[in-house]
């Protein structure tokens, strides 16, 4: 919460309620309550008086019946609300099958803002089946609302599959899932479609390495914008190897822009290996390789490449201290009618200390040089240098702050520019509820 932005109100609330149950089938509710505020600053009063009518029977099916009457008044207006629900609901086949629909209207009169007055009609159903591996589960809503003879809504039906299976030492998993959304008031519709196919593959080099591969379809027709059809396939293996924690993955991934007549096909390759070793001192190594070729038969061919790579060291002597210190290096390919060439060498360093339980103080050392090649530019070099120090102090399990000094320095290696030079300071409290 910022100072300045929330204005300070004070309230009362009382409730009375009680309940009846003349037998198991039949449940009666009844509840009455009022709520008032104002500012601290004026005598502006909202009050807000509810009754509550409800009961449930049961008679096979289970029945909710719902009454709610408000009624909202300040000094510039006096609002009568009233909302009716019934929603049935059973389970059937022996707990296999799950059903419930219902139906809420609710009306809304405003005594000096007749724009403000509404009546809404919601119309839902859901039902779930379970059978052995296979969950199949179905929703729709359509909620209809009239201001001033115009109607609104989103009408929303949704079905979902899922399926999981142990077949000859495999862990499969699929997933069918279907949206339809209709917008009552322009008349557009929208859809996404996503099927999923994941399998874990028994784990192999004595149990410690465990492949896994995922296949995905997904098709998407937005309310406005272009639609797509998405293929991709995932391969990733995971676990340890020798001393060292290995995680590696490969991705291929096409999407396809009917209207456009456009193809996107995006490749990515990565691996993160860590020696596992008992010192305080633990280093990480991170290579990551990108590819992207974008086609249109109107604008040709763009190809983009990038390779990543980095190496990071954790420090962590004690509970109260710990550092960090990685080196990254990053090649970006950009071929179209331009080609540009990108380097981008980055070191960084940050030192964490606690003070207190309540305080502490963290150092940060930044150092990236930018290289920027092409056939019709001239080659561009630039140097970023930053400096940072934080201090946190916790007042108590809600308030806290934090202060920052900086000092950053941004240069134009090929050109004869001044470099540019910052100091920055920032405070901010915090409050957390």
């Amino acid at each position: 919460m910022r100072l300045g932005r929330a204005e300070r109100r004070e309230g009362e609330l009382w409730r009375l309620g009680t309940q009846w149950t003349p037998s198991s089938k039949l449940t009666v509710t009844a509840e009455h309550s009022r709520t008032a505020s104002r500012p601290i600053s004026s005598e502006d009063e909202t009050v807000t008086i509810t009754n509550r009518l409800g009961s449930t029977v049961i008679i096979g099916p289970q029945v909710d019946v719902t009454l709610v009457q408000t009624l909202t008044k300040n000094a510039h207006d006096v609002r009568r609300g009233r909302t009716f629900s019934l929603v049935g609901s059973q389970r059937l086949l022996d707990g296999r099958l799950d059903v419930s629909a219902g139906l809420e209207r609710s009306e809304e009169a405003s005594t000096n803002s007749p724009l403000n007055s509404f009546v809404q009609t919601s119309l839902r159903g859901d039902a779930k089946l379970t059978l052995d591996a296979l969950s199949l589960t179905g929703s729709y809503r359509k909620p209809v609302k009239l201001v001033n003879e115009r109607r609104s809504g989103i009408s929303d039906t949704r079905f979902t599959a899922q399926w999981a299976k142990q077949l000859a030492g495999l862990d499969l998993r699929a997933l069918y899932n279907n949206i339809y959304r209709h917008n009552l008031a322009t008349d557009k519709t929208s859809s996404n479609q996503k099927a999923e196919l994941k399998a874990v593959l028994p784990a192999i080099n004595e149990n410690r390495l465990i492949p896994n591969a995922v296949f995905v379809w997904e098709q998407t027709v937005p309310f406005t914008g272009q639609a797509k059809t998405t293929v991709s396939a995932q391969a990733n293996i995971t676990g340890s190897l020798e001393r060292f924690r290995l995680s590696s993955g490969l991705l291929v991934k096409r999407t396809v822009y009917p209207e456009l007549k456009k193809e996107v096909t995006q490749t990515e390759l990565h691996t993160s290996v860590n020696p596992i070793t008992a010192s305080k001192l633990q280093p990480q190594f991170d290579l990551r390789w990108k590819r992207s070729v974008s086609e249109r038969p109107d604008l040709g061919s763009v190809n983009t490449h990038s390779l990543t790579s980095s190496i990071r060291l954790s420090w962590n002597p004690s509970e109260k201290l710990r550092g960090t210190a990685s080196a990254a290096y990053a090649l970006n390919l950009t071929s179209a009618a331009k080609e540009v060439k990108k380097h981008t060498v980055t070191l960084q360093n940050s030192l964490f200390y606690r003070l207190s339980e309540k305080s502490s103080v963290t150092g940060t050392a930044l150092t990236r040089l930018n290289t920027e090649t092409g056939r019709s530019i001239a080659p561009e070099h630039s140097l970023k240098l930053q400096l940072t120090a934080d201090f946190s102090y916790r007042f108590s399990e809600t308030w806290s702050l934090t202060t920052s000094l900086g000092w950053h320095r941004q240069a134009a290696l090929s050109t004869l520019e001044k470099p540019a030079r910052a100091f920055t300071i920032n405070a901010a409290l915090k409050a957390s509820f």
